[in-house]
């Protein structure tokens, strides 16, 4: 499985094996910048902007987002999946995932 940013404010999902589109998801404010998937499949993130978005790829729906206080610059992903957020103005966020909900630690 492997992901990329669009233009068009959506995300595709491919099957890096076929070349199959999966899935197209939709529901972003703008064209993401980052897509990191976490340990647990069929869980990703995007980042665009000040929004984080949880993803379930295997159900084409967004699960939460996470507003951070400045555009986010960097994102990182723990071995344990806390996803490690820092934004335009210095912040930086520690989120767990709760079934599926990015929570601040």
């Amino acid at each position: 499985i492997s992901s990329c940013r669009s233009r068009d404010t959506t995300v595709k999902v491919w099957d890096v094996n076929t070349g199959e589109l999966l899935h197209s998801l939709e529901g972003l404010i703008q064209s993401p910048s980052q897509v990191r998937f976490l340990r647990e499949p069929p869980l990703f993130i995007t980042i665009g902007g000040q929004q984080l978005t949880v993803w379930r790829w295997d159900r084409d729906e967004s699960l939460a987002q996470f507003t951070a206080d400045g555009n986010i610059l960097s994102c990182e992903i723990a071995s344990d999946d806390t996803i490690i957020v820092g934004d335009a103005l210095g912040c930086v966020h520690f989120l767990n995932l709760v079934d599926g909900i990015p929570t601040s630690q």
